[in-house]
This record gives structure tokens, C-alpha cells and sequence, in this order.
């Protein structure tokens, strides 16, 4: 088991219920550190972290954890599935190439985000399909290509 050297030490990681600053603590029930609001148990909202005690993306609130965990699900699917032949890395590169930013990471992401990456990732998900049933072999970096193409020529949404 992997000691928490900060246990206990207030960081600058706010509560995404109440707003509060959490707390990084230690649970008897679980191996893995987790950020835990400064005024439970009045607040009992909570934060994963990392082994070394980083969080987890930035701390939102109960909506918004569900929109990410929806968006994470959709998204998953992409990379998941051993034969579209697509690994994590390239499928993120994909999702920010269709968003048009430079990464993307879906535990910082406000729920408006999470229903792009959702349909972003169906879209992407669909292409790779559709490249893979027209014969093409499985190389990501020709799909991140056809995907590149295929954007620049969608007619862009006009603001009003």
C-alpha cells in the first residue's frame, strides 16, 4: 500500500458541492487516497486522487460527475474495443481534433462539454467503423487523417 505522505493537509482543491477547500484523506475501506470536503460532515462531497495525493481532474459537483461519467463511457468505446485498432492517446487526439483544442480531459469538463465529447465521440466512433468496413486496415494514423478530412469538409454552423 502506497503511504500518503500529505494526509490531512488542507491543498488549493475546492469542494464541488459546497466550494469549500478539501482535504486529502485516507480511508480504512479503500487502497487509494481521495479528496474529502474540510467541512464534513456538514458536506459530504468527495474527489478521487492519484496515488501521490494529485487530484483527479477538478472536483464538480453531483450533475456534472454523471455528465462526465456518460461522456467518459461514450468515449471509451472508441479505444476500448481492440479491433478498431485505436489506442487511448490517438482516440483523445481525435476528440480534441473534432473539438478543435488542443487536449482534452474529460475530468475537468463542464457539463456542456461532456454532451460534445459524447457526441464527438459517436462521430468519431462511427468514422473509424465506416474506414474499417470499407476494407482499410487498422492504422490510426490514417483514421486521424480520414477524420481531419472529413471535418474540413463539414459545412461550419452559422452564429447568429
Amino acid at each position: 500500500m502506497t503511504k500518503i505522505k500529505f494526509v490531512g493537509t488542507m491543498y488549493n482543491v475546492l469542494c464541488g458541492e459546497c466550494g469549500e477547500p478539501m482535504v486529502l484523506r485516507k480511508s480504512k475501506r479503500y487502497p487509494a487516497p481521495f479528496w474529502g470536503c474540510s467541512q464534513y460532515p456538514k458536506c459530504t462531497g468527495t474527489h478521487g486522487a492519484h496515488p501521490n495525493g494529485r487530484p483527479l481532474g477538478v472536483p464538480a459537483n453531483k450533475e456534472t460527475r454523471e455528465w462526465r461519467i456518460k461522456a467518459h463511457a461514450e468515449f471509451d468505446l472508441i479505444w476500448q474495443t481492440r479491433k478498431h485498432g485505436v489506442r487511448r492517446k490517438e482516440a483523445y487526439r481525435m476528440l480534441a481534433l473534432t473539438m478543435g483544442v488542443e487536449r482534452v480531459h474529460i475530468g475537468e469538463s463542464d457539463i456542456e462539454t461532456c454532451k460534445v465529447i459524447i457526441l464527438n465521440s459517436k462521430l468519431i466512433l462511427k468514422m473509424i467503423k465506416e474506414w474499417l468496413e470499407s476494407g482499410a486496415k487498422n492504422r490510426p494514423f490514417q483514421i486521424k487523417q480520414e477524420l481531419q478530412a472529413a471535418l474540413l469538409h463539414q459545412p461550419q454552423k452559422e452564429t447568429p
